[in-house]
């Protein structure tokens, strides 16, 4: 983790689907009939919490779709866009004077998959994922963490996702919070609050 003491008083923290990719995981919804959502809902909310491997849950997700385990990798990797422009903006115009930090929903694979060590080592001072400490947003304790692993209080951080139910989460702690809609107005309502 990188020194973070000194200098930087306040804290960015972004969200991985919806937000630093565009769409998200659950388009997989669009593979399956309805009567199969709830059960690949829990397989990605329990994915989530880190309860399978990245094997384990492209297997369950290709059984459920009727995919092949490369096909569903495939379409993971493929189905999502990386926000380039966001991107920029966070190694551009934040990482200078923020600390930035990465609170997401998932497994380590899927981090892996769509960032290198050496970019997640430039973009963010720090990393949650949830399935590596078993806690999801929007529970208090995964914003606790991003804040402790920045070394800045909630007041002082701002979280970003495209969940409202997530930036509520935030708020409760006392964090504040950018709900995504589009990457622009994003951009425009960090500046608003930094």
């Amino acid at each position: 983790m990188t020194d973070l003491s000194g200098d930087k008083e306040r804290g960015i923290v972004f969200d991985c689907f919806g937000v630093l990719y565009l769409d998200t995981h659950r388009s997989l919804l669009d593979a399956v009939t309805i009567d199969k959502h709830a059960e690949l809902s829990d397989i990605f909310r329990a994915n989530n919490y880190g309860y399978f491997t990245h094997a384990d849950y492209i297997d369950r997700v290709a059984d459920l779709t009727s995919m092949t385990a490369e096909q569903v990798e495939d379409y993971m990797l493929h189905e999502h866009q990386l926000n380039t422009k966001l991107i920029d903006y966070i190694r551009n115009e934040l990482r200078p004077t923020t600390r930035v930090g990465l609170l997401t929903n998932m497994g380590r694979g899927w981090i892996d998959s769509f960032f290198s060590r050496h970019d997640l080592h430039d973009l963010f001072d720090a990393q949650v994922i949830s399935g590596e400490v078993r806690a999801v947003k929007p529970f208090p304790e995964v914003y606790e963490l991003i804040c402790a692993e920045l070394c800045l209080p909630p007041e002082s951080c701002v979280h970003i996702d495209d969940i409202e139910d997530n930036c509520r989460g935030a708020e409760a702690i006392g964090m504040k919070s950018v709900h995504f809609r589009t990457t622009q107005q994003c951009m425009a309502d960090i500046q608003k609050l930094i």
